[in-house]
């Protein structure tokens, strides 16, 4: 038979037949060798337990950043498998109700961890830490139950002294007077319980004085010095029962000075839980005297303020007053001296000059906070002020505006991330990365002076607890005791980063949680530091540090 095929057929058969045999090759290699790490569908296995028993989680949420698609509940005994995962790193968050979400100061256990999904993964551990509870009843004098009554708890701020209430651990009582606040992680917690809808009036109209019960805090104080903490710790349960009785109200009355014809006095009340009183203040601007309504006797900041109506900047206080009032009874001889609010001026050295340009992209954060007569400080912000037309100057220039009379606690740091860091900042002869600023009625008002610097270092690192990431509270201590430390937190793939760090030796723990740590304490800080890493960072230096998780209370 003659062979039909055509010159350029014949030229193409020899390469048609080694392609041919390369394919086969290729699918048999495929199917005799193990699963590709890149492509497979992997398969990962898993278990929650609890922190502080170490029992499995039953019935716990578990969910891949992968997408929802992934996501399952553990069984009987905590394990959990998820199929057709993709290759590569995956982060895995658990949740059961009754045991602590994450939040910004970390807690006792991780929620989530960071592992990497493939043919051989490891098998995943998530730990969940249970809850804390605070449960008590509320009752008047003779045992009846006190209904919608407002109990909140404040924990302390590990950077700051001040207490805050946090809005989503607030209740009210039923109408047996019970409440039950849940969620709370471990630490130290005030309890304090006022009327919902202003002072509780019980009297009858034809009493000539009026009585209520005044906000308290547990177990039955009158402000915070004299309250007694309540310790809470993971998976407990706490009763904190409250017994109030009702008290014959009090009038505060007297005057105020140092106003200006035109000015608009305005009065207001703030009790010891923090929340502004729902009470008129009267006050005769030709005399300048004022009288409060039936108020509870308890402890309260009284402040006045004058404004000027339809001015550049009406809605800042003109002059301030304030005064701590301890109302156990009727005062008639309250005196409030108007004193002037005063622009503080900051001037800000260091930035090189080739950098003006961009010094709209970065700034230094400065924030003045007074010394607390209650829970929730007053606190002042330094703003940009626009730079003079002409050839620039060699420093930058800010002014924190409004500042009444006081003391006050000073913030700083340079922002964003880059290449300075924050040398000193001085008012007069003070330092105020050491010493409050105290700002008096009368006076030169100095600027703050700040000098930044060229040469910021930076510190990053991962955190481990036993072999797996995790996350965590990182805090940095300064090499000068009397500075206030550093905090990062680190993901859940255990990584984090400090910048703008000053050249110098640090020390760095990781801690597994920050509730009930009061930092500024000297002695608390020591305690920490003793367990903590040394390093010595150089100018411009970026270093890494590989810390073990320490649990509190370790």
């Amino acid at each position: 038979m003659r062979n039909h095929c055509s010159p350029q057929l014949r030229l193409l058969l020899p390469i048609l037949f080694f392609a041919s045999q390369l394919l086969l090759a290729s699918r048999l290699s495929s199917q005799q060798s193990p699963q590709n790490p890149t492509t497979c569908p992997c398969t990962l296995r898993g278990t929650v337990l609890d922190s502080v028993t170490g029992n499995p989680i039953h019935g716990a949420f578990v969910q891949a950043s992968t997408g929802s698609a992934w996501s399952v509940l553990t069984d009987s005994e905590g394990k959990f498998q998820m199929d057709a995962l993709p290759a590569g790193p995956i982060t895995l968050t658990a949740a059961k109700p009754g045991f602590l979400p994450a939040d910004e100061f970390g807690s006792s256990a991780s929620k989530s961890v960071s592992v990497q999904s493939g043919p051989d993964a490891a098998t995943a551990s998530l730990k969940l830490t249970p809850e804390g509870v605070i449960f008590g009843q509320v009752t008047d004098e003779n045992g009846e139950p006190l209904e919608n009554f407002t109990v909140s708890v404040l924990s302390r701020n590990p950077m700051n002294l001040p207490l805050y209430p946090n809005p989503s651990q607030r209740v009210s009582t039923d109408d047996e007077g019970k409440f039950r606040i849940a969620g709370l992680h471990p630490g130290f917690y005030y309890v304090a319980i006022h009327a919902t809808d202003g002072p509780a009036l019980t009297s009858t109209r034809n009493a000539p004085v009026p009585q209520g019960i005044a906000p308290v805090f547990y177990p039955a104080a009158p402000d915070i010095d004299s309250a007694i903490p309540i310790k809470v710790l993971p998976g407990r349960s706490l009763q904190a029962n409250l017994s109030l009785k009702r008290e014959p109200f009090v009038q505060l009355s007297g005057t105020v000075h140092g106003y200006r014809p035109g000015q608009h006095v305005i009065l207001n009340l703030q009790d010891s839980v923090g929340q502004p009183s729902p009470q008129q203040i009267t006050f005769d601007a030709s005399t300048g005297s004022f009288h409060t309504n039936w108020i509870p006797p308890a402890t309260y900041t009284l402040t006045a303020q004058t404004y000027i109506p339809d001015s550049f900047d009406s809605a800042r206080p003109f002059s301030i007053a304030s005064q701590l009032v301890n109302a156990g009874s009727n005062s008639s001889g309250i005196h409030l001296v108007l004193q002037p609010t005063v622009d503080i001026p900051v001037v800000i050295r260091g930035f090189s000059p080739t950098d003006r340009q961009q010094e709209q992209s970065r700034r230094l954060l400065l924030l003045l906070e007074a010394e607390a007569h209650n829970v929730r400080p007053r606190s002042h912000i330094a703003s940009p002020v626009a730079p003079a037309s002409g050839a620039p100057s060699e420093s930058l220039s800010m002014v924190i505006a409004g500042v009444e009379p006081g003391t006050y606690a000073v913030r700083a740091g340079v922002q964003p991330v880059g290449t300075y860091y924050l040398e000193s900042a001085t008012w007069g002869s003070t330092d105020l990365l050491r010493d409050p600023l105290v700002l008096n009625s009368s006076g030169a008002v100095p600027p703050i002076d700040v000098v930044v610097r060229e040469g910021a270092a930076t510190l990053s690192g991962s955190v481990v607890s036993g072999d797996q990431p995790t996350s965590a509270v990182v805090v940095v201590f300064s090499p000068d005791d009397r500075k206030s430390p550093q905090i990062a937190y680190a993901r859940a793939d255990g990584e984090f980063q400090l910048y703008n760090l000053a050249p110098g030796t640090y020390r760095v723990i990781a801690l597994s949680n920050l509730t009930g740590l009061d930092l500024q304490n000297q002695d608390g800080s020591r305690s920490l530091t003793s367990k903590a890493r040394e390093i010595t960072l150089a100018a411009s230096q970026t270093s890494s540090l590989r810390l073990e998780l320490t649990t509190v209370g370790e």
